[in-house]
């Protein structure tokens, strides 16, 4: 009988772990609760509608996203990988953006930011246009408790994530980068983290294949 594993987005700084039902030495630990809210959640056309309690996850104190809605919790956890999840590059940069700019990010400290935060990584990993909401009854029925502001400024910031300055091939640049350059995106995000981190600030360039040999 195949085991059906439940997967979490966990935002450790620079470290991203996926936690993972399985028998493990060093498992982790995850921790439930149910906020007072109930999400709503249905694909543009209404198909694939469901609503429950909104649970606030943590992973070892961490706070922590699900990733893998419609499946049930387990108990035991262990360090993941991004492959175990199946999900698609641009799936796993979006959502790894969202964790980022979410609730842990500096000034968004709120119930409403955390809403916010899990309703965008759903709403991405399910597609087909997905919206989620909160409300304080199930089916949307009660009221709302209304997370779009957070949404959009959440968005905002993904949406200029890759405006700041970065250097390719040891030329200085500025402006957007093409989904070609995501060994530039990735480096670009890490440092970013980086210098949240300790305040200060780093550069980097390509070392051409001469440089390297030099």
């Amino acid at each position: 009988m195949k085991k059906c594993a439940k997967y979490f987005l966990v935002m450790l700084g620079l470290l991203i772990g996926f936690t993972v039902n399985a028998n493990a030495v060093q498992a982790a630990t995850l921790s439930m609760n149910y906020s007072d809210y109930w999400y709503d959640r249905a694909k543009a056309d209404g198909s694939d509608h469901h609503s429950w309690h909104w649970t606030l996850y943590e992973v070892d104190g961490e706070v922590a996203y699900c990733i893998e809605p419609n499946i049930p919790e387990g108990k035991n956890y262990t360090q993941g990988t991004w492959e175990q999840t199946g999900l698609s590059n641009d799936i796993k940069e979006r959502i790894l953006l969202t964790g980022y700019y979410g609730y842990t990010y500096p000034g968004h400290q709120t119930l409403k930011y955390r809403a916010a935060t899990q309703g965008l990584i759903w709403d991405t990993i399910v597609g087909s246009g997905a919206h989620t909401t909160f409300w304080t009854e199930r089916w949307a029925n009660g009221s709302q408790f209304n997370v779009d502001a957070e949404q959009n400024e959440i968005n905002n910031l993904i949406a200029h994530h890759y405006d700041r300055p970065s250097f390719n091939g040891g030329v200085y640049m500025s402006g957007s980068i093409t989904e070609k350059d995501i060994g530039t995106k990735v480096m670009d995000l890490l440092i970013m983290l980086l210098e949240d981190q300790t305040g200060q600030s780093y550069e980097y360039k390509k070392v051409e294949a001469e440089e390297e040999t030099a």
